[in-house]
């Protein structure tokens, strides 16, 4: 209903996981959450990180993982993680532990790079510029084929 913060009950399953996302080996991947529990939770990691690497063939190679804090305000924690060498995809979990409480998550942030920007909200799917951005690089190809130079270098419609 317009928030931007998602609501997790405790004891409902144990996380959020992501699609496997293409990743480039030797690079670096960082995230950051912003998280708060009631004060009825009764674990002691509301919210982790747990990034799984995979290799091409999508098979599971290493694990790395970061734990955060319980906490009855908001905080933002960040972590950064090293690709490994013949890692090829990478799947983000965002877990947590305990049976009962509520968790608040929000400002959820994944760059390649080992430094976390500032949080910026907005819809981040830029599928239709991209495309098209493709179209009108094509047409512009087909429009430079349309013409030619002659032998002093002017340029004339082909």
């Amino acid at each position: 209903n317009g928030s931007n913060v998602l609501r997790k009950t405790v004891g409902l399953g144990n996380g959020l996981h992501s699609d496997l996302i293409p990743a480039q080996s030797g690079s670096q991947i960082s995230m950051s959450m912003a998280y708060y529990n009631s004060s009825e939770y009764n674990g002691t990691v509301p919210m982790a990180f747990y990034v799984r690497f995979y290799d091409a063939d999508k098979k599971y190679i290493f694990a790395s993982t970061f734990n955060g804090s319980a906490s009855t305000s908001f905080r933002t924690d960040t972590y950064t993680a090293n690709v490994p060498e013949k890692a090829a995809y990478v799947s983000v979990n965002v877990l947590y532990n305990g049976a009962t409480g509520t968790i608040y998550y929000s400002q959820p942030m994944l760059v390649f790079s080992k430094t976390v920007g500032s949080y910026v909200q907005g819809n981040y799917n830029n599928n239709d510029a991209v495309a098209k951005a493709q179209l009108t690089a094509d047409q512009a190809t087909v429009s430079i084929n349309n013409y030619k130079s002659d032998a002093d270098g002017r340029i004339s419609k082909a």
